[in-house]
């Protein structure tokens, strides 16, 4: 199952709460794909299915859009909300090599 001791081994590139069962991880641009990478592969882990990506327009913030994922471990019957936040001169890696269904 996904603990806070699996979690504190790559916690250096994030923040993260727990909320109403749910885990809410906030990341930066550049460690998207590894904390993907994790969260999929990771035997404590195994989030292997992409629920949902949104996008969040703050317009007054200086990262003006979040982009928020929604992951889901049926293993661990565990669901995750990873977030980053980027200005509108930023873009993204793509998550489909990842996930395909994020095409």
């Amino acid at each position: 199952m996904l603990s806070i001791k699996n979690l504190n081994k790559i916690r250096p590139t994030f923040i993260y709460y727990i909320s109403n069962k749910s885990i809410i991880i906030k990341t930066t641009p550049q460690y998207i794909i590894p904390l993907i990478i994790f969260l999929k592969n990771h035997s404590g882990t195994r989030f292997l299915q992409l629920i949902d990506i949104s996008v969040i327009d703050n317009i007054k913030a200086k990262l003006r859009f979040e982009v928020v994922y929604q992951l889901l471990s049926i293993k661990y019957n565990q669901r995750l909300i990873l977030c980053v936040s980027i200005n509108d001169n930023n873009s993204l890696t793509s998550i489909t090599a990842q996930f395909p269904s994020a095409n």
